[in-house]
């Protein structure tokens, strides 16, 4: 990402991951936020990345990775005065110290400057049950002033005062047209897209499909190899099943190509936020079957008629089988793309964004 100075503009610095070289919701979110930002701020990016393969748990190389990032802050804070932090709030013990070391070199620097957390998680009150990580915690919250929630939900339960909290929802890289409508299909071409990890689903989207008809479904599934034993046990799962494609990631004009060309996106993940990639499918009209979890009815209503139940094949192949026989796909798909442009789009995210940065 190349975000050049220009000096009539505040300074902002960000620290954490981006893309291209880490892909996953949160860093995609960081990386449009600062490409809008940048009509308004001169931004320094001070990357932090760590391999994928550590998602979720606690590693050397994480420690090291975050201690240069750490010393690239520092540098970076002792050349320039910046009037705005920009990071997002961590829910794990290591990201929390992460999130206090962090903003302590930026307000010893920068005393007059303003903070902004971006949460890109549901599970707060997880993370919060924790006395080390409410300790720490505390400690953040007293260098922030401003808190940016995914969801509505969040505001009466995330304790910070009133003045901390906006809700800002997410939006999505770019925005694809509208899809041929299909109406009923005699194979229902069935897409999954997020990283091979378990909490994502893909275990139980792939053991049901195992035991779908070749003859009725197919399911192209496209994701980074973030852990690399259980992508391993995954290929073995459905070898000799042609109907299961594995792929790599994909991203840009071939990812909503392949949104373009599918019936129906299929995501039960175990725990979310706020994720995009359901954003991307309601841009193109894409229906989906999806769990309902973190803020997800949030995008979708609450009374979206393929929600399934996490961690269970019974009731993800009972949603499966009931899209197939849904007569009004067409009418659904037209739905949802309405629903995106009246509250997720790009333009109305890049509004709220400017203003939430202009306080």
């Amino acid at each position: 990402m190349n975000i050049h100075p220009l000096l009539n503009k505040r300074n902002l610095i960000f620290f954490g991951e981006t893309p291209p070289r880490t892909i996953h919701g949160a860093s995609i979110s960081s990386g449009i936020n600062l490409e809008m930002l940048q009509e308004d701020f001169h931004i320094e990016i001070v990357e932090e990345f760590a391999d994928l393969k550590y998602h979720g748990r606690f590693s050397l190389n994480k420690t090291f990775v975050f201690l240069r990032a750490i010393k690239k802050l520092k540098a970076a804070l002792s050349h320039r005065a910046y009037d705005c932090y920009y990071g997002v709030l961590y829910f794990s013990l290591f990201g929390i110290i992460k999130n206090y070391l962090a903003l302590s070199l930026y307000r010893r620097a920068n005393p007059a400057g303003k903070v902004y957390l971006h949460i890109h998680r549901s599970d707060f009150d997880r993370f919060n049950a924790s006395k080390l990580n409410r300790f720490f915690f505390s400690k953040v919250q007293q260098m922030t002033d401003r808190f940016i929630l995914l969801s509505a939900q969040q505001l009466d339960g995330f304790p910070a005062a009133a003045d901390k909290k906006v809700v800002l929802f997410n939006t999505i890289e770019q925005e694809g047209g509208a899809r041929v409508k299909t109406g009923q299909q005699e194979v229902l071409r069935c897409i999954y897209i997020a990283n091979y990890i378990e909490e994502k689903g893909i275990g139980e989207l792939t053991r049901v499909f195992c035991q779908l008809s070749a003859a009725d479904y197919r399911l192209d599934c496209y994701g980074n190899v973030t852990q690399p034993a259980y992508w391993e046990v995954l290929k073995a799962s459905v070898a000799g099943q042609e109907h299961i494609q594995l792929c790599q990631a994909i991203t840009g004009n071939d990812k909503f190509s392949a949104l373009s060309a599918a019936d129906v996106f299929i995501f039960p993940s175990h725990n979310e936020g706020m994720p995009l990639v359901l954003l991307e499918a309601m841009s193109v009209g894409l229906p989906v079957i999806t769990t309902r979890v973190g803020y997800v009815n949030e995008l979708l209503g609450d009374n979206y008629p393929f929600y399934c139940e996490p961690k269970n094949e019974a009731s993800l192949k009972d949603c499966i089988e009931r899209f197939r026989s849904y007569a009004d796909k067409d009418g659904l798909s037209e739905w949802l793309q309405q629903r995106y442009q009246a509250q997720f789009s790009r333009q109305s995210h890049k509004m709220k964004l400017k203003n939430i940065f202009s306080r």
